[in-house]
């Protein structure tokens, strides 16, 4: 699904998990990682979801996480269509899984953990009102924590709203004089080498990820459609001729591609 560059291939070895709450067809997941994961299933099991949720969480590295979901159609067509709670009925299929009216706030919530640091973000919508923005996603909350599980004493930068509070060195909070604006991920704006600098610690790890979701598998895609291999033989006599070889094409252009990305990603092929 994602791989990184080779410069920083060590982040493939330390990401541990990914977690989702509330985005499109994943209610609530976390999923642990290894140094390779293949994700596999069904048209409409949630594959694709899982993809683009990771990368939304690049996005807010980028400081675009907000301008992503607005492309996506925004909250409402991103959100979790389901139930809030799954009742003992749904899980047993006795009755079908469908949507109900909202009672608590909208959240879309995304992260990840790895050896050495973690982030979450939680998005919902404004306060109502009767502006024309009042349905635009917003960033209600960001966390930067240290290890691989949140807990309170590891949590290192917790922005609320607007607020963001980093831990000091003799471990108490310390605000910082900066205001967000709700579209703005505090990896924009916090960028204090000497009071957060896990926030630009992670900020450079995740603008490494790469993600190589360009390569179309339809049926009309480039490696697909039939073409000539042109192909020189080794005698004098048949010198200079052209034969076509239409599965040899295909199969050079899916193998270049494939070590494209793997050389990018840092694994190393090797035949036997």
């Amino acid at each position: 699904m994602v791989a990184c560059s080779a410069a920083s291939a060590r982040i493939i070895d330390v990401l541990r998990s990914l977690a989702i709450a509330n985005y499109r067809s994943i209610r609530e997941l976390v999923l642990p990682l290894g140094p390779l994961n293949l994700v596999t299933g069904p048209d409409g099991s949630g594959k694709s979801n899982l993809y683009r949720a990771l990368r939304l969480l690049a996005d807010a590295a980028q400081g675009g996480i907000v301008a992503s979901l607005a492309r996506e159609g925004g909250l409402a067509s991103t959100l979790w269509a389901g139930p809030e709670s799954i009742s003992r009925r749904m899980r047993s299929r006795e009755v079908r899984i469908e949507g109900t009216r909202r009672k608590e706030p909208v959240s879309l919530r995304l992260g990840f953990s790895s050896d050495e640091f973690g982030y979450a973000i939680d998005l919902g919508l404004p306060t109502p009102s009767d502006s024309m923005f009042s349905r635009d996603p917003e960033i209600k909350r960001e966390c930067i924590w240290s290890g691989p599980i949140l807990r309170p004493a590891s949590l290192l930068v917790d922005r609320r709203g607007a607020h963001v509070q980093v831990r000091s060195g003799d471990g108490e909070w310390e605000s910082i004089n900066t205001r967000l604006a709700t579209f703005e991920s505090l990896f924009s704006r916090v960028a204090d080498p000497a009071r957060a600098p896990e926030v630009l610690t992670l900020r450079d790890e995740m603008q490494t990820w790469r993600f190589y979701d360009h390569f179309r598998t339809d049926a009309d895609a480039p490696p697909r459609q039939p073409a000539g291999a042109l192909v020189r033989t080794d005698t004098q006599e048949n010198r200079g001729k052209v034969s076509s070889n239409r599965k040899a094409c295909d199969f050079r252009l899916v193998r270049a591609s494939r070590h494209s990305a793997m050389r990018d990603a840092g694994v190393n092929l090797r035949s036997g």
